[in-house]
C-alpha cells in the first residue's frame, strides 16, 4: 500500500510565481552556458590547429605565402575566416526543450582532412578523436561559473518583493 500527498502548486501563491518566473530565467541562461563552452572550444581548436605553424593544418603559417596566398584574416570573436568571409570553425546553438540545450561545432577545413582517403593520405581525426577531450578540460569552469551565476539569480529573484 503507498501513499502520497498531491500538492497543488498554484495554491504556493507568490511562492509559485517565483517558481516559475525563475525557472524562465534558467531555461534562457542555459543556452548562454552552452554557447560560452562553444566559444572557448572553437578558440581551442582555432588555436591549436589553424593558428600555429606547428599545426597540423597549418591553414595561417608561412606557408601560404609560398603558395602565393594571403594571411587569413582575423574576425574578432569569431576566429579565422578565409577569403569568401567563411568561418574557418563555426558554431551553432540549439534549444529542443528546457532541459536540453546543444552546440554544434563544425569546420569545413577540418572535415576535409578528418578521415583517411583512398589515395593513401591518413586520416587527422581533429573533430572526432583530438578536440573533444580538450573541450571537455573546460566545461567544469563554465559549470562551476554557471552553478554561482544561478545561485545569485535564484537568490535575488527569491528575495525579491
Amino acid at each position: 500500500m503507498s501513499s502520497y500527498v498531491h500538492v497543488d502548486m498554484s495554491q504556493l501563491g507568490l511562492t509559485y510565481v517565483k517558481m516559475k518566473q525563475l525557472e524562465t530565467k534558467y531555461n534562457a541562461y542555459g543556452i548562454g552556458i552552452v554557447a560560452g563552452i562553444a566559444r572557448e572550444a572553437r578558440k581551442i581548436a582555432s588555436d591549436k590547429f589553424f593558428d600555429s605553424t606547428t599545426g597540423m593544418l597549418r591553414y595561417n603559417s608561412p606557408l601560404r605565402a609560398l603558395e602565393g596566398k594571403p594571411p587569413l584574416a582575423m574576425r574578432g570573436d569569431q576566429g579565422f575566416v578565409d577569403a569568401r568571409g567563411y568561418r574557418l570553425i563555426n558554431y551553432s546553438l540549439e534549444s529542443k526543450r528546457p532541459s536540453k540545450k546543444r552546440a554544434y561545432l563544425s569546420s569545413y577545413p577540418m572535415n576535409l582532412y578528418e578521415h583517411a582517403t583512398s589515395n593513401g593520405r591518413p586520416g587527422l581525426y581533429i573533430m572526432t578523436a583530438k578536440l573533444p577531450p580538450l573541450v571537455e578540460g573546460v566545461v567544469p569552469k563554465h559549470v562551476a561559473k554557471a552553478e554561482a551565476e544561478m545561485a545569485i539569480l535564484a537568490e535575488e529573484e527569491l528575495n525579491a518583493d
